[in-house]
């Protein structure tokens, strides 16, 4: 796999499991926005925008609002297996 593919792969999978993890710990995106004090707009643009790459700043606030280690929101066996 081309190193590009495998990093936009990833990035879909960021977007997907952040969304994912967020419903199903039942947290709004204002509850995620007060926990992680990510911006609403930061938070939508990490769940739904494919052109968006996050700052690792950004994806560590996200995992500690979500209180998750950054391993969840990536394919956990390629990356922190």
């Amino acid at each position: 796999m081309q190193k590009e593919d495998y990093i936009e792969k990833q990035l879909m999978i960021m977007r997907a499991n952040i969304r994912k993890i967020r419903k199903e710990k039942k947290l709004s995106v204002c509850e995620l926005e007060r926990l992680s004090e990510c911006s609403i707009r930061t938070i939508h643009n990490a769940e739904n925008k494919t052109d968006y790459c996050c700052s690792l700043v950004t994806i560590l606030k996200l995992a500690h609002g979500l209180n998750v280690s950054i391993c969840d929101f990536f394919d956990g066996n390629s990356l922190c297996g």
